[in-house]
C-alpha cells in the first residue's frame, strides 16, 4: 500500500509509541495514537487505524492500529527500524 505523507506520519507516531510504551502488548491493542479526528481522519478513511476510547469530538482521542496498519508497523519492527533510521530515511513505507 502506497502511504500518503500524513499517513506514513502517523504510523511512525504510532511505531514511537508502540516501541516506547506498548512492549508486551499486542500492535493491535495498544493505543499508538493520541490526537483529534482531523488529525487521524487520514489513517482513519483508509482503514489503518481506529478509536481506542470512545470518539469524542472536537478534543483529543485515543488511537490504535487496525490489522492492516498494523502490518506496515510490524515491517517496520522487523526490520530492526530505529529512531536514527526514522530522522534519516525518508522511504520506509
Amino acid at each position: 500500500m502506497k502511504l500518503t505523507k500524513h499517513q506514513k506520519l502517523l504510523l511512525l507516531e504510532a511505531w514511537e509509541r508502540y516501541t516506547r510504551f506498548g512492549k508486551g502488548k499486542k500492535l493491535t491493542e495498544a493505543w499508538t495514537g493520541l490526537g483529534s479526528m482531523s488529525v487521524y481522519k487520514p489513517c482513519l478513511s483508509a482503514g489503518l487505524m481506529t478509536y481506542a476510547t470512545s470518539p469524542n469530538p472536537g478534543y483529543t482521542t485515543w488511537w490504535k492500529l487496525t490489522p492492516k496498519g498494523a502490518e506496515i508497523v510490524q515491517k517496520w519492527l522487523d526490520a530492526g527500524m530505529n529512531f536514527q533510521q526514522i530522522e534519516q530515511d525518508n522511504h520506509l513505507a
